[in-house]
């Protein structure tokens, strides 16, 4: 076990759910969006919710 509580796994899964959500939607703005600034900010904010999707997956040890 990784001395997490049953709240606190929770938690860390409701955080990963969100991220992953938060990354896939990034994804799909950066190839929809025509203006191609917006487009790089978007993949850029994909790329930060997929390294905080895989930390929050670590503290669980998965």
């Amino acid at each position: 076990m990784n001395g997490l509580t049953q709240k606190e796994l929770d938690i860390i899964c409701k955080l990963i759910e969100a991220e992953g959500l938060a990354c896939k939607k990034a994804g799909v703005y950066s190839h929809t969006l025509t203006d191609d600034g917006l487009a790089d900010c978007m993949t850029r904010t994909a790329e930060g919710h997929y390294d905080r999707f895989g930390a929050l997956l670590k503290l669980i040890g998965e």
